[in-house]
């Protein structure tokens, strides 16, 4: 979600509306910001009154009639002048969201103006909240793909400017991937399936069978124990491929460990670099 609100946030920065129709012009045009912007700052264009939504929306709270059920009670609008109970809003709207619409129009017949969902969602249960979070997540997630294999140059030239933007974050996320005990399971099956090309031809059931359950047991080790557990490994292939213990074995072998230790050390070591830049 933080990718998504930071795009509402941007847009609804750039172009002066409330962050809850940057949702909804967001939802409406595949979360093309640019394209958005672009629209918006044309002289006499009518992307507002197409999208639905209220460029100068006044949230008010007040005692009156709900212009839904008639109910004299506490009412709120909603980006348009109609006001609505609680009661009414919270029902539409959730039964709204949870059959996929995440821009919702106003309950009054004929309006046909969005709902901005920074206020409606302070009325929803807090399962329907989260539901529509993660329905908004996962349509910006689909988007970004999307757009990602129709332009492919564009998102890499996005990625780079969200890498530098967010150097910081990213470097520690990947520093601390690099010294979990998943890249250490990682690494390591790469070094027994070079093992197993180097000395039996490739690897078949019964390596990923072994290697399987030395990784059951190094699971929550630390790096000296998963290293114990490659060279037994590797002693293993020796022994069970009928090799012999020769100086061209152990070259070989000897050849592996320093490519992989290479590998490791320079990975760790640009990471490091990078956290104290």
């Amino acid at each position: 979600m933080d990718m998504v609100n930071l795009s509402v946030r941007k847009l609804a920065n750039r172009i002066g509306i409330s962050e809850g129709y940057a949702t909804v012009l967001l939802l409406l045009n595949d979360w093309d910001e640019a394209a958005i912007v672009e629209e918006w700052n044309q002289a006499d264009n009518d992307l507002a009154t197409r999208s639905g939504i209220v460029v100068s929306a006044q949230y008010l709270t007040s005692e009156g009639f709900c212009e839904s059920c008639e109910t004299h009670t506490s009412c709120k609008t909603y980006g348009c002048s109609h006001l609505l109970c609680r009661i009414c809003v919270k029902d539409y709207v959730e039964q709204n969201i949870r059959s996929g619409t995440l821009n919702v129009k106003c309950v009054i017949s004929g309006c046909n103006k969005n709902m901005s969902c920074s206020r409606f969602l302070d009325d929803v249960s807090l399962d329907c909240k989260n539901y529509f979070n993660a329905a908004l997540a996962e349509n910006y997630s689909l988007s970004k793909s999307k757009n990602a294999v129709q332009n492919p140059i564009a998102s890499l030239k996005g990625l780079v400017a969200y890498l530098r933007t967010n150097k910081w974050n990213f470097v520690s996320s990947a520093a601390t991937f690099l010294q979990s005990n998943m890249w250490t399971l990682l690494s390591s099956l790469v070094f027994a399936i070079l093992v197993c090309q180097q000395f039996c031809g490739g690897i078949t059931f019964t390596c990923v069978g072994v290697y399987s359950a030395m990784c059951l047991v190094a699971r929550y080790v630390c790096w000296g124990h998963m290293m114990k557990l490659i060279f037994a490994f590797f002693f293993y292939k020796l022994v069970t491929t009928n090799s012999v213990f020769t100086a061209a074995a152990f070259s070989s072998a000897a050849t592996l460990v320093l490519i992989f230790a290479a590998i490791v050390g320079l990975v760790n070591c640009h990471v490091f670099a990078l956290l104290l830049d």
